[in-house]
């Protein structure tokens, strides 16, 4: 079995960490606030593993990879940071709150910079130490992807954003967002795909709080929509979290009654066999996405049965919403892709998740 905990010991440390992260964050510092809410949220998960995942097959291993370069994204939060802090320096003796301000974000963005240096080392290492490093940068750039996620939430209102992007005469590809998200936080992946040449891309809202097989139906209706836009009747979908449920459910028992062929469905840190954490959740969806659920149990067997539509999976071990092995389904290791240093909303501003749904959806 998999196990659905951080791979090294951090049992005692968890009050501690979210107990002295509080107290930080009340004097204003961002990097142990952080902490604190990694370390709220292992502990909660702790409190509800009794309610764990049912024991899936465990992934395949992949084969051993070459140590991935420098991404490029060290030298943009470097930069950042520098600059940010060649500003509060002017800005210091001008407007001494707003300096304070940009130093704090400096000091934050060279942080991230200094973690992704050190998760850059450690990838060929499976010390406690290695392991530690890579959670934490995990834990770091889901507080950034928590905050552009935020940023983004605007675009999502306005009914233009979700227009198709890439080339117009592709295989449409529809994306799917998760629980207490929206469509807007596949920007970053969404205009990485276009640019790599596939579309039409569309994006939509899905709720929260109702039951996965409503959402599906307005899957379905947004699917019709685009079959008379694109007069296709193929479609790919590429899903996080509650999405690769919802896509799942209506490419397994709703498409083919609409004659509509999904070709693919890729799933991002889905909880196909639920996740403890759902239990903190709101809503029948949340429910349903609790271990052992009637609802995973069937849906998985739907899938079973469906071999013609290619299901991939992206999962990673320092997911601490949803557990590595309810993330991933089957044995072929070609369809899966599990990533070592990556959070849960992490995963959908990722750009190696990005690249390897590129090369998935290129190899049809």
């Amino acid at each position: 079995m998999v196990s659905c905990n951080p791979p090294y010991a951090f049992d005692r440390l968890d009050a501690a960490l979210a107990l002295a992260g509080i107290g930080a964050a009340a004097l204003g510092c961002p990097l142990p606030a952080a902490v604190a809410a990694t370390g709220a949220s292992l502990a909660a998960k702790r409190i509800l593993h009794s309610s764990s995942p049912p024991v899936l097959k465990e992934p395949t291993a992949a084969p051993p990879q070459q140590k991935e370069p420098l991404s490029c994204s060290f030298w943009k939060y470097l930069g950042a940071a520098l600059l940010a802090a060649a500003v509060a320096a002017a800005l210091f003796f001008v407007c001494p709150p707003l300096g304070i301000a940009l130093a704090a974000l400096s000091g934050w963005l060279l942080c991230t910079a200094i973690l992704m240096l050190l998760n850059h080392w450690s990838q060929d290492s499976e010390t406690d130490l290695a392991k530690g490093i890579r959670w934490t940068h995990a834990m770091v750039l889901e507080c950034n992807s928590a905050v552009l996620a935020g940023l983004l939430f605007p675009a999502t209102l306005f009914p233009s954003y979700h227009k198709p992007t890439g080339i117009p005469d592709g295989r449409p590809i529809l994306m799917v967002n998760g629980y207490l998200s929206f469509g807007s936080t596949w920007h970053f992946m969404r205009k990485r795909l276009a640019e790599a040449g596939h579309g039409p891309i569309y994006t939509m809202n899905i709720g929260s709080f109702d039951s996965i097989s409503k959402y599906a139906a307005e899957v379905q209706a947004q699917v019709k929509r685009i079959q008379e836009e694109t007069g296709r009747s193929d479609i790919a979908f590429v899903c996080h979290s509650k999405g690769g449920l919802v896509a799942s459910h209506y490419a397994t028992r709703m498409a083919e009654e609409d004659g509509i062929e999904v070709t693919d469905v890729i799933t991002i840190g889905s909880p196909l066999a639920g996740t403890p954490i759902a239990k903190l959740g709101l809503g029948k969806d949340a429910r349903q996405m609790e271990p052992n659920h009637r609802f995973n149990e069937k849906l998985r067997d739907h899938i079973a049965k469906k071999p013609e539509i290619r299901f991939f999976h992206i999962a990673s071990e320092t997911d601490e919403v949803v557990p590595l092995n309810s993330a991933i389904l089957g044995a072929n290791p070609k369809r899966q892709k599990i990533f070592k240093d990556v959070g849960h909303l992490g995963l959908v501003f990722s750009s190696k998740a990005a690249d390897q749904v590129d090369a998935w959806l290129r190899d049809c």
